[in-house]
C-alpha cells in the first residue's frame, strides 16, 4: 500500500499505512434551524387520524425523553447516499411525531416506554430505510450521556433488521453501517464485522449488544432475544412465521419494540394486510391497543389519484423525496398503461389492489358501470367479438357500440353441467345466481348449444347495425358458415400478439380514460377480475389478455375465465378500424398463423 494510503478496516476505523488508525471523518453538518423543530406536544398529534391521548390511560407523557431521541438522531444520523450522503439527517414533522411517540410515552407505574409495536405504513421512496436504521440504531446506543462516560439502560442488546429476501434485510443493516462509520462517536464505540453485525461498546467492553440482519428463513432464528426489531417491506413476506418468532423472542425484554414498515400490499390474505387492517383498528378506535401506534399514510379510492394534492397523502416528504418530476413522469405513464395503473396506485399511492398481476383495477372498473336501457342503442352501429367455448367452458358475445360512448352489451352461455359442477365444489362467484339474475344463459346438457349463440347474433344483427362479427378461426366453421347465410359479416381474428395487441391497448386507454359504458355487468366485471395483459418481448411492448396466475405456483386457474374480455378485445379490433363494413384491415393483409 503506497505511503499515506488509507482504506477502512474491519472495524470501520480509517488505517492509514504506518499502521496507525484514524477515526473517520465527521462531515460538516449545519446546525438544525430552530422553525424545523417541532415542540414534542405538537409533534405527537401529526400521526394521521390518530390520537394518542385518546387510549393513554395510565401512560404519561416525558417531554424531555421525546426530546432527547429527536436530539440524539440530529446529532448522530446522516444520510448514506445520494447528493446528501454524509450529510445530517433531519426528521420532518411526521418523523419527529413518530420519534416523540414512540419515545416520550411513559408508563406511570413503571417509566417503561408505552408503545411495543409500530406500523408505519407509506408509499414508496418515502426514505423508510434511513428512518428505520435510525430507530434502530437509537435503541441500540441508548444511553444517558455523562461526560465521556455513556451507561446502558440494559445490557446485551440484541437489535435485529428483518426483510424477505437478505438483500433486503442488508440494505437496512447497510443503512445503519454507513451512518456508524459517518459519526466519530459511534464509530469509536462499536465495531463492524463479517458484513452483518454491529457489535457496540469501546473495543475490550464485555457488553454483548449487537445489530444484525437475517431474512425468512424463521427456522434459523429460534432462540434469539431482540430487545428491538425492525421489518422492512413486510408485504412481502411470504407467512406471518418470522414475525411469530421474533414477536415471542421479546418476552423476557422489559421494554421491546417492533417497528413494521411497509408499502400497501395487494387484495389477498396476508400477514401485512392482517397488521394493516389491525392498525386501522386501533387508529380508528374501533380496538383498545395503546402499546401499538398505527402510522398509516394512504390513499383512499375516492381521492383523485392524478391530483397532486393526493400524492402528499401517502408521500409526507414530497416534493422532496419523491420528488415532483418522479411522480409527474409515473402518473402520465399510469394514464396511459392500465397495467401501470395498479403499479402506481399501489406503490406510490399506498392503495391496496386486487393483485399484483391484474391488468384492471376493479374499482376503477366499477366507475364505468352506470346501468343503461339496451333498447337506446337500437338501431346503432355496433361491432362484435364472439368467444366460442369448446364444450363445458363460458362463451362470451360483446358487441361494442363506439359512437355511443363505447357501450358495452355482452351476453355469456354456459351448459347445465358447468353449473352443477360449480355449485357442488361451491365454487364462487355462483353461475346459478348469475343464471336466475338473468345475466347468463344455461344450455341444458354437457355443451353450449351453438344454435343458441347464433339466435342471439342474428337476434343483434336485427335491433342494430351489427357491421361485422369477430371470431377465433378455432372451433367456429360450421358458426361461420350459418351466419354467412343470413348475410352477417363474420371476420376470422388471430388470438396471438400480431391480431390482439392493438385492440387490447385500445381497450387499456378507454378503461384508463373512463370513456367505456359496461353497465355493471357482473359476469363481465368477473371476467376483467380474471385477466392479466401478457406482454411479449419486442420493442413494440405488444400484449394480449390471458389468465391470471395464482401467486405462488404461477399456475393458471382453470376456474376463473376470461372469455367475456376475450370477446370484448376483438369488437373493439374491429371498431378501430375506419373503413366500410365490408372490408376489414384484418381481411387486407391477411390472417397470421399462430
Amino acid at each position: 500500500m503506497a505511503a499515506g494510503s488509507t482504506q477502512l478496516d474491519k472495524f470501520g476505523k480509517r488505517r492509514v499505512s504506518d499502521g496507525s488508525t484514524k477515526r473517520p471523518k465527521t462531515w460538516d453538518r449545519k446546525p438544525v434551524p430552530a422553525s424545523a423543530l417541532i415542540s414534542p406536544a405538537k409533534a405527537i398529534m401529526l400521526i394521521p387520524g390518530y390520537d394518542p391521548w385518546k387510549d393513554s390511560e395510565g401512560y404519561v407523557f416525558d417531554t424531555r425523553s421525546a426530546k432527547r431521541a429527536v436530539e440524539w438522531i440530529h446529532r448522530h444520523v446522516t444520510h448514506v447516499k445520494g447528493r446528501l450522503g454524509g450529510k445530517g439527517y433531519r426528521l420532518t414533522p411526521l418523523e419527529q411525531g413518530i420519534i416523540c411517540n414512540l419515545f416520550g410515552w411513559k408508563s406511570e407505574k413503571t417509566g417503561m416506554r408505552r408503545y411495543r409495536k409500530a406500523l408505519i405504513y407509506v408509499a414508496r421512496k418515502w426514505g423508510k430505510t434511513l428512518f428505520a436504521a435510525a430507530i434502530a440504531l437509537y435503541l441500540l446506543f441508548e444511553c444517558r450521556e455523562s461526560g465521556e462516560e455513556w451507561e446502558y439502560t440494559e445490557e446485551g442488546v440484541e437489535a435485529y433488521c428483518a426483510a424477505a429476501a437478505k438483500d433486503q434485510a442488508k440494505l437496512l443493516w447497510g443503512a445503519a453501517k454507513r451512518i456508524i462509520q459517518n459519526d466519530e462517536i459511534l464509530s469509536e464505540r462499536c465495531r463492524i464485522y463479517q458484513a452483518s453485525v454491529a457489535r457496540i461498546g469501546p473495543e475490550g467492553d464485555q457488553d454483548s449488544s449487537f445489530f444484525q440482519s437475517i431474512c425468512a428463513e424463521a427456522n434459523t432464528a429460534h432462540g434469539f432475544n431482540p430487545q428491538v426489531w425492525v421489518m422492512d417491506e413486510v408485504h412481502a413476506q411470504k407467512d406471518g412465521e418470522l414475525m411469530d418468532v421474533l414477536d415471542t423472542g421479546t418476552a423476557s425484554r422489559t421494554e421491546p419494540l417492533a417497528v413494521l414498515i411497509t408499502t400497501a400490499d395487494f387484495d389477498r390474505e396476508s400477514i401485512c394486510n392482517e397488521e394493516h387492517d389491525y392498525a386501522k383498528k386501533v387508529r380508528d378506535g374501533d380496538l383498545s391497543d395503546p402499546a401499538y401506534l398505527p402510522v398509516i399514510c394512504e390513499v383512499s379510492l375516492e381521492d383523485d389519484w392524478r391530483d397532486p394534492e393526493t400524492w402528499k397523502i401517502a408521500n409526507p416528504k414530497y416534493p422532496e423525496t419523491p420528488t415532483q418530476e418522479y411522480m409527474e413522469a409515473r402518473c402520465r405513464k399510469a394514464q396511459h398503461n392500465a397495467r401501470f395503473l395498479n403499479t402506481f396506485r399501489r406503490l406510490n399511492l399506498n392503495i391496496k389492489t386486487q393483485s399484483d398481476v391484474q391488468w384492471f383495477d376493479l374499482n376503477q372498473w366499477d366507475t364505468m358501470g352506470d346501468e343503461f336501457e339496451w333498447t337506446d342503442l337500437i338501431g346503432r352501429p355496433c361491432y362484435a367479438g364472439l368467444d366460442m367455448s369448446s364444450v363445458c367452458d363460458l362463451t362470451a358475445f360483446v358487441l361494442v357500440f363506439p359512437e355511443d360512448g363505447n357501450a358495452i352489451l355482452p351476453f355469456f352461455w354456459v351448459p347445465r353441467v358447468t353449473v352443477d359442477r360449480r355449485e357442488e365444489k361451491q365454487t364462487m362467484p355462483s353461475y346459478r345466481v348469475w343464471e336466475d339474475q338473468g345475466f347468463m344463459e344455461v344450455c341444458s346438457g354437457g355443451r353450449v348449444d351453438q344454435d343458441d349463440v347464433l339466435d342471439k347474433v342474428r337476434w343483434a344483427a336485427e335491433q342494430f347495425e351489427l357491421r361485422q362479427v369477430a371470431m377465433d378461426r378455432w372451433n367456429s366453421a360450421k358458426a361461420q358458415a350459418e351466419l354467412a347465410k343470413d348475410g352477417i359479416d363474420v371476420i376470422e381474428f388471430g388470438q396471438g400478439f400480431a391480431s390482439m395487441s392493438a385492440p387490447s391497448k385500445e381497450l387499456e386507454g378507454l378503461y384508463v380514460e373512463g370513456k367505456m359504458r359496461h353497465g355493471g355487468h357482473p359476469v363481465l366485471r368477473w371476467c376483467a377480475g380474471n385477466v392479466m395483459a401478457e406482454t411479449d418481448n419486442s420493442p413494440a411492448e405488444n400484449i394480449k389478455p390471458v389468465k391470471a396466475k395464482t401467486r405462488n405456483k404461477q399456475r393458471v386457474q382453470d376456474d376463473n375465465k376470461i372469455d367475456g374480455i376475450v370477446a370484448l378485445v376483438m369488437g373493439i379490433g374491429l371498431a378501430m378500424v375506419k373503413e366500410e363494413p365490408t372490408t376489414s384491415v384484418y381481411e387486407e393483409r391477411g390472417l397470421v398463423a399462430l
